[in-house]
């Protein structure tokens, strides 16, 4: 049985960004958040999204990605694309017959002594930054929902207790999906 694009209904080629989608809702999605590209709906901002409209409507188009489950945090920045490009095409040029291991970055030390990385740890290091952006500091909306929350009589004691549980659950919660998206 052939399984549909949660988003518009073709064809699914798999689970792209933790959703069942098609490579044209996978290619859109991608694009929207690499270039945290904003839409406006112009047919009321309640389209029910198919093949058609998924080419008519892209505010709309965008929240069933996201309704359906896609997250953005699963989408790859630009620069670690680009460091993958490069990867696979040193690894093509280091698979020419011809090419001498002479020049690999492993025999190659700088004029001060240090070996450059590779681009394998290269990409890693991206990753840790991308991802240490990403989940170091919470949240503006989740800052001030712990600090607004009403005092309704407490006694500043219990108040003081609270937001600093709050405050420690939300960075717990905050390592545990940056440790989750550690390689």
């Amino acid at each position: 049985q052939e399984e549909l694009c949660l988003v518009c209904g073709d064809r699914a080629s798999g689970y792209h960004y933790n959703a069942l989608t098609c490579e044209g809702c996978k290619g859109f999605f991608r694009r929207s958040i690499t270039k945290n590209a904003v839409y406006q709906c112009k047919y009321g901002n309640n389209c029910e999204i198919d093949m058609y409209m998924r080419r008519k409507c892209q505010e709309c188009r965008l929240k069933k990605c996201l309704s359906v489950g896609m997250r953005p945090e699963c989408v790859v920045p630009e620069v670690q694309c680009a460091v993958k490009r490069k990867e696979k095409k040193a690894l093509k040029e280091k698979d020419k017959p011809n090419s001498t291991t002479n020049g690999s970055p492993e025999m190659i030390k700088m004029e001060n002594g240090v070996t450059p990385i590779l681009p394998e740890q290269e990409e890693l290091i991206h990753r840790l930054v991308y991802f240490q952006n990403e989940y170091e500091h919470p949240s503006e909306e989740d800052v001030k929902r712990i600090m607004n929350t009403p005092e309704d009589e407490e006694d500043q004691c219990d108040v003081r207790f609270r937001t600093i549980t709050e405050i420690t659950i939300l960075t717990v919660q905050l390592i545990v999906e940056f440790a989750k998206r550690l390689p």
